[in-house]
């Protein structure tokens, strides 16, 4: 069953993000966005010629600072995605994490964890080989079978990952 979702937002470090952009200024900005980091180039490119080069300690400091806010935007993505996508059908969240946002009847209904849904760890395929298959939790569109157990090796789309609520 294919999910018909949007694919994983790319999740992105703000430590990396600030060391790019330390060290490699403008071009650190591909890391977030390609067209970003195009933009800053040609930016650098005209304050350098304006102000003959005196410019491009402000443009550096304000391409690290662009950086780290944009990888900080894209990991906050990323998360509520991954809270979104583990709420159960009841709108609560699975134990571990938090809600998004409360459920509308959350006051009217009586408070329970659920259970973390139970992953097969022996379940055999026709063959048993290690392959992608269809994620028996329903978090994602697949997930690797290793011959003998799932992985937490998730993919939707082309887009891999590791499931970070993983729990055996």
């Amino acid at each position: 069953m294919r999910n018909t979702e949007l694919p994983i937002p790319h999740d992105k470090s703000v430590g990396v993000a600030f060391a790019l952009t330390f060290f490699f200024g403008p071009f650190g900005l591909f890391y977030i966005s390609a067209w970003m980091a195009i933009a800053a180039l040609a930016i650098s490119l005209v304050v350098f010629v304006v102000t003959f080069g005196s410019g491009l300690t402000l443009t550096w400091l304000a391409i690290m600072i662009l950086g780290c806010i944009m990888a900080d935007r894209r990991h906050r993505d990323y998360q509520a995605w991954v809270q979104q996508r583990l709420r159960t059908s009841d709108g609560t969240s699975l134990p571990g994490t938090s809600p998004l946002r409360p459920a509308p009847e959350a006051h009217a209904r009586p408070r329970h964890h659920p259970v973390w849904p139970t992953m097969p760890q022996r379940r055999p395929f026709a063959g048993g080989p290690a392959r992608w298959h269809p994620d028996p939790t329903g978090r994602f569109e697949l997930r690797w079978w290793n011959g003998d157990t799932w992985t937490p090796h998730v993919m939707n789309g082309d887009y891999c990952t590791m499931d970070p609520f993983w729990k055996r």
